[in-house]
């Protein structure tokens, strides 16, 4: 793209090392969406709002939304279709996902959760719905995938063997690379690596204004766990090791356990 940095190359866009800025974070960016709610903003537009650089191609760490919408455009440019349908006929349809979806590639399956932003009134907890009357996001809802499906597509992601071997293990093994640029969580490619309750996990937590999700898969016991939520303040952090907790006993409530 013309207004892309030279010096980047794929794997520092899918572990965000590349510098690109957030348009997300841009001031007129959130001006003009909520000038025109119903406008769909193509990859180009949203492109276009680059902030400058963060830092040179590789010198830094920092999470960024750009890095995803140019691998986009990247993976059309090369299989010559569009993402929504390459994304639906080689991931979710195979894999069964039926309640996944791109926006606003084609209307959900069922009526999205609208999203929230939560205000503080006198003390008092003050939900308030951000949608514009509109299917789809910015403003109805960013969620585009079930809780189940998310959970799902974790467990084929991370335990099912959807990747050959080699491209998982640079997929979590870029950890390494990234670790000396002190990401707050440490980051593979496009994968989170934390430890819940002391159980190592592979997944990606996600927020934008009224949703917010976190996925965790449990390395030893192979189990996917996935919370979604329509409002934006909230970590889903803690309600996923209260999961944790529910799932795998501790030796302490456990005698078997071991």
């Amino acid at each position: 793209e013309r207004n892309l940095p030279k010096g980047i190359t794929v794997r520092m866009l899918l572990d965000h090392t590349s510098g690109l800025g957030d348009p997300f974070l841009v001031t007129a960016v959130d001006r003009q969406l909520r000038a025109d709610p119903s406008a769909v903003w193509t990859p180009e537009r949203f492109l276009a709002a680059l902030p400058k650089p963060r830092f040179a191609p590789g010198k830094g760490w920092f999470y960024s939304n750009a890095n995803y919408v140019v691998l986009g455009l990247l993976v059309e440019r090369v299989s010559g279709r569009p993402y929504a349908e390459l994304l639906r006929s080689t991931l979710l349809e195979p894999l069964g996902l039926s309640t996944a979806l791109v926006q606003p590639d084609r209307p959900g399956p069922v009526a999205p959760a609208h999203g929230y932003r939560v205000a503080k009134d006198h003390g008092r907890v003050r939900p308030i719905d951000l949608s514009d009357g509109s299917p789809t996001d910015p403003f109805t809802s960013v969620v585009t995938a079930s809780a189940l499906a998310l959970g799902r597509w974790g467990a084929a992601l991370y335990g099912g063997g959807l990747l050959p071997p080699e491209l998982f293990a640079a997929m979590v093994d870029d950890a390494v690379r990234t670790a000396p640029l002190r990401p707050p969580i440490p980051y593979g490619l496009g994968v989170q690596l934390v430890e819940v309750d002391g159980q190592p996990t592979y997944g990606h937590s996600g927020r934008l204004l009224g949703a917010r999700a976190a996925l965790r898969y449990l390395v030893r016991s192979g189990i996917s766990i996935a919370a979604v939520s329509n409002q934006g303040e909230a970590d889903m952090g803690p309600l996923v090791s209260d999961i944790v907790r529910l799932v795998l006993p501790s030796p302490a409530r456990c005698g078997r356990c071991g």
